[in-house]
């Protein structure tokens, strides 16, 4: 934009944003580059011009208040005259200062970005602030817009900070309430306070500790009882020791004497058998082999 022109800024960019993202291919590599481009997969949006030679006749004349008379070519661009007759030819929208004008003209534009093309179309495209320099493509230098971007992003970084921030504190407020949910959750499995007061019973405990300590301490015949206790423990000891052993003992003489049975069981069956003359015989013989009770044996 010239100097004189820069409040008409926002709506230029408005107007020629599509145009200035435009790439220009000269002619002598246009057969190159619409070969590439057609053959490979861009991913995105791509005008190109094919730059051709021109000579200054092509150009028709400006409106008086026409925006291209706003605007500034590169000197040194290489295609200077292509650019400047183009935008002559596609671009020479009178820059109206109010409604009235901008209703009369054909092809018109507000400095709020209102575009008016062949009279009957009327577009204002506010999807973005008309100042929001983070989208302007036009000028010689992209310093300005560097600038602004840079700002933009120390001040999301700021944001994002302050986002973080406010995401751990609000982190642990879910903490905390999850917690006492928890808390409450565990409550609500009780039907009624006296279940929860514990007080009274370590009251109640506590005096029972003292009743015991006090009964401990007074009463003389309890050691005596604790005493005998003692020793009756001690002597119940010592008789199941003596039962088990003579359960042993009793258990080893009623097998004896089962077997004594059995022995003498035995020799009533032989001495049933045995034939009347042999007893007249020879039991007169063992009566007198038969040791006597009172003999002394030694």
């Amino acid at each position: 934009m010239r100097d004189d022109a820069h409040e008409w800024e926002g709506a230029t960019e408005r107007l020629l944003h599509n145009f200035g993202l435009a790439l220009l291919v000269p002619e002598v590599h246009y057969a190159a580059v619409a070969a590439w481009v057609d053959r490979n997969y861009l991913g995105t949006r791509l005008v190109y011009f094919c730059v051709r030679l021109m000579s200054l006749a092509e150009t028709r004349p400006l409106h008086p208040a026409s925006l291209v008379r706003k605007l500034a070519i590169k000197p040194d661009s290489d295609f200077y005259l292509w650019i400047e007759a183009e935008l002559m030819r596609r671009f020479d929208y009178a820059c109206c200062e109010n409604l009235q004008q901008f209703q009369r003209e054909k092809l018109a534009i507000t400095r709020n970005g209102q575009i008016k093309a062949g009279g009957e179309r009327h577009e204002k495209d506010d999807r973005r602030n008309l100042q929001d320099r983070t989208h302007y493509v036009l000028g010689w230098s992209n310093q300005a817009k560097i600038a602004v971007l840079e700002k933009q992003a120390r001040d999301l970084a700021a944001r994002i900070s302050a986002h973080r921030i406010r995401i751990t504190a609000l982190n642990q407020e879910i903490k905390t309430h999850n917690d006492q949910l928890g808390h409450w959750q565990q409550l609500a499995v009780f039907a009624h306070f006296g279940e929860l007061d514990w007080q009274p019973l370590v009251v109640a405990i506590e005096q029972l500790m003292r009743e015991k300590q006090t009964l401990e301490a007074a009463s003389d015949l309890l050691r005596e009882l604790q005493r005998r206790l003692d020793e009756l423990t001690v002597a119940q000891t010592e008789t199941d020791a003596g039962i088990g052993r003579h359960t042993g003992e009793h258990a080893t003489l009623t097998e004896r004497l089962e077997q004594a049975n059995r022995q003498s069981g035995d020799c009533a069956v032989l001495l049933e058998a045995t034939p009347e003359s042999a007893r007249v015989l020879y039991f007169p013989c063992r009566k007198a082999c038969r040791p006597r009770p009172w003999a002394n044996t030694s």
